[in-house]
């Protein structure tokens, strides 16, 4: 376990493997969708002894800055959604600089988590897992989330 998430450390590994002939392998969207799993993962396995944000390594007062700022943080991840780029693919995951809204690190496992939660809302409970095996494009789509878009 993480002793920072409390989640196994393999099940965003996981999620990435499982994406091997997805074109969106290796992208920010990709990341963001596997760290979301992951947390996900985390806060579903912990039945209820996790809060959302202690789930994704994050304070309340963090969770909140993000609510506060979730169209914000879409709308900033939107134009580097593509990208492979190292230094894109951190910006997401970085917890040190709050890159894409002041006072949320990494935003990337927020906007993960939000687009999980969202699917399972649309498609009832338990249902997240099916997006394990979907192309993450596909899964951003049928999770209705509406943060990621321009």
């Amino acid at each position: 376990m993480s002793p920072a998430t409390g989640r196994p450390p393999s099940w965003r590994r996981s999620a990435t493997l499982d994406r091997l002939g997805d074109p969106d392998r290796g992208t920010v969207l990709a990341r963001i969708v596997a760290e979301g799993l992951g947390t996900y993962a985390a806060y579903v396995h912990a039945g209820g002894a996790l809060t959302p944000a202690e789930a994704i390594g994050s304070s309340p007062g963090e969770w909140r800055s993000a609510m506060d700022h979730a169209s914000h943080l879409g709308t900033a991840a939107f134009p580097i959604l593509n990208s492979r780029d190292r230094a894109d693919l951190d910006r997401v995951a970085s917890r040190s600089l709050p890159v894409l809204a002041p006072g949320v690190g990494a935003p990337g496992y927020f906007l993960g988590f939000r687009i999980v939660q969202a699917y399972e809302t649309a498609h009832g409970p338990g249902s997240w897992v099916q997006m394990i095996g979907l192309p993450v494009r596909e899964a951003l789509r049928r999770s209705g989330y509406p943060s990621l878009s321009s």
